[in-house]
């Protein structure tokens, strides 16, 4: 009897189990789409997505079913492994050792092998890369490896010191100014550009919409400077009303004005949002939920193909034409912003490589970030979904550093241009993002108050959304979701630029892009191909691609369907739909 009426215990408590499953997706289902999708489609200053009603253009679908709002912070693994922040290992010198070189036991002070001495394509591949410069790290004591040394210390370096007590380890970036450099680009500068100082943020594999999720701070920079935010409009009156009393108290004393009177009583507004407009693009779609094919038509114009005559040119090499002096950083073990393995992409020989003449990768091949058996892990390294951490340090500490370095010491320089590659978003809890936040909102803070002026843009974008295996994924593989899905084909894409209807206002002279269509292109259907024109744009050199417009191009967004703008109709590289669908 006894046995009889467990079983029968059991038989209900799985049957509740299973009506208790039941009923929870019904309520998921329908009960919980309209909150947890209410803001998925919105943008800065709460503008959504408009559908162009034109029979033949692409509709941005929007999902039913948001699982990432739901399972959003709870899976923050850093709260547990870094409470307050990043910390050392007791163990990293010994580790450090270990896959260096051993005989390094005596040494305390190493250099890191300089990025330019390294060649494409051969030193490329993750493979051989990682093993190259652990092999190459050197003691900077040991006088027999001196002139190698000497031959790291150029333009920019890391150097590597461990405390002889605590054997805890601190790098040092170093930037040398090269006037060598400063003479040649000079030569170039009669070349007219639209902007002179650009500065690009790259996030790997993070969405539009997770941007806004997560980068708290910085979202708050760009609602600020948005061009549609009322405030900023309605406080463009002030500056003219101090110009306009400034003038009448010269006129009465006989005093003439200039531009430099006007230029002056601008800079001494305490307000910045005057003069500074941001931008979002809405439509903004993954040309693949991948990196390398949606980021070399960014870069080089082209995507993966066996035509010799069409190798895409870096965008670099146009830079260092137009006078620019160039720097590149990225926190992966890397030549370059991508990590490649030739065991996948073999294709990137037909690609003409360009080196910044400042680079910053080969510390984050150190084998206290980089796991020296498995390159890829989910507690190290950049696909790491805890705090990428090296030697007690954000590993993007050490990128804005660089890049502060970089910026001072070419301060009175004309023309530069600064790239910051993010690895930080590109795990599988969607969670290590936001610790990049305030870092990254204080250094475009920190640019603008002391870099930008009317002849500078930065660029905040990313190539796809996240695409690592997580829990949205599983729900989307069981249909309970599509967010995830379309967030992979919803990159982030924002610009800062110069507000030139205040510029123009006071300096006649200032007409050089089109704010209107960057303002209707917003709404627009593009992918990164349009980001490459942008660049020829901003240089004045005319399109590469006759087919597709740059941002400040008014973009023809009109495409029935996703072959026709390049990419691949199915679900799983499409987010577009036709109204009739």
């Amino acid at each position: 009897m006894q046995v009889s009426s467990k079983k029968k215990k059991k038989k209900i408590s799985i049957f509740n189990i299973i009506i208790l499953i039941l009923i929870s997706i019904i309520f998921y289902k329908f009960f919980f789409p309209k909150f947890l999708c209410r803001n998925w489609d919105k943008g800065l200053g709460n503008i959504s997505i408009k559908n162009n009603k034109n029979e033949d253009s692409c509709f941005w679908e929007k999902p039913k079913v948001c699982n990432i709002n739901l399972f959003d912070g709870i899976f923050d693994l850093s709260k547990i492994y870094y409470p307050n922040g990043c910390k050392h290992d007791k163990k990293e010198r010994n580790y450090f050792i270990k896959y260096t070189n051993k005989l390094y036991y005596k040494y305390f002070d190493f250099i890191y092998p300089n990025e330019l001495n390294y060649k494409y394509p051969d030193d490329i591949y993750l493979e051989v890369l990682i093993k190259k410069v652990r092999n190459e790290i050197l003691p900077i004591s040991n006088n027999s490896n001196i002139n190698k040394i000497n031959n790291n210390k150029k333009n920019a370096y890391a150097t590597l010191h461990f405390d002889k007590k605590t054997n805890l380890g601190e790098i040092n970036i170093n930037i040398i100014k090269n006037e060598t450099l400063i003479k040649e680009r000079e030569k170039l500068l009669e070349k007219k550009t639209k902007f002179d100082n650009i500065l690009v943020i790259y996030i790997d594999a993070l969405s539009r919409q997770h941007f806004l999720r997560k980068m708290k701070l910085t979202r708050k920079i760009l609602e600020n400077y948005y061009w549609r935010n009322e405030k900023k409009k309605k406080n463009l009156k002030d500056p003219e009303e101090n110009i306009t009393n400034n003038n009448k108290n010269n006129n009465n004393n006989n005093i003439k004005n200039t531009n430099i009177n006007k230029e002056d009583n601008i800079s001494k507004s305490k307000n910045p949002y005057f003069k500074i407009s941001s931008y979002q693009f809405l439509k903004y779609h993954a040309f693949y939920a991948s990196t390398p094919p949606s980021i070399m038509p960014m870069f080089y114009g082209e995507n993966f193909n066996n035509d010799l005559k069409k190798r895409g040119i870096s965008i670099i090499k146009y830079l260092k034409n137009s006078g620019f002096i160039t720097a590149d950083s990225g926190n992966h073990c890397s030549k370059t912003y991508l990590d490649i393995q030739k065991s996948f992409y073999k294709d990137y020989i037909y690609f003409n490589f360009e080196d910044c003449d400042y680079q910053i990768f080969h510390l984050f091949c150190d084998p206290n970030y980089m796991d020296p058996k498995i390159y890829y892990t989910n507690l190290k390294g950049p696909y790491s979904i805890i705090r990428k951490c090296l030697y007690g340090k954000d590993t993007f500490e050490y990128q804005f550093e660089f890049g502060r370095k970089f910026l001072e010491k070419y301060k009175n320089y004309k023309r530069k241009f600064l790239r910051l590659a993010f690895s930080d978003a590109h795990e599988s809890s969607g969670e290590s993002i936001k610790y990049l936040d305030k870092p990254l909102s204080d250094f475009i803070n920190f640019y603008i108050e002391n870099y930008f002026n009317e002849k500078s843009i930065i660029f905040i974008i990313s190539d796809h959304g996240n695409g690592m295996p997580s829990i949205n994924n599983l729900f989307n593989s069981f249909y309970l979701g599509q967010d995830f899905t379309f967030e992979k084909h919803s990159p982030t894409l924002f610009l800062i630029v110069p507000n030139l209807d205040f510029y123009n206002f006071h300096f006649k002279n200032i007409s050089y892009i089109n704010q209107t269509s960057i303002e209707i292109n917003e709404q627009r259907f593009f992918n990164s191909f349009s980001i490459y024109e942008t660049f020829l744009d901003i240089l004045n050199m005319g399109k590469y691609n006759q087919k597709i417009e740059s941002l400040f191009q008014e973009i023809n967004g009109n495409f029935s369907n996703c072959e026709k703008f390049g990419i691949l109709s199915d679900t799983m590289n499409c987010i577009c739909k036709k109204e009739n669908q």
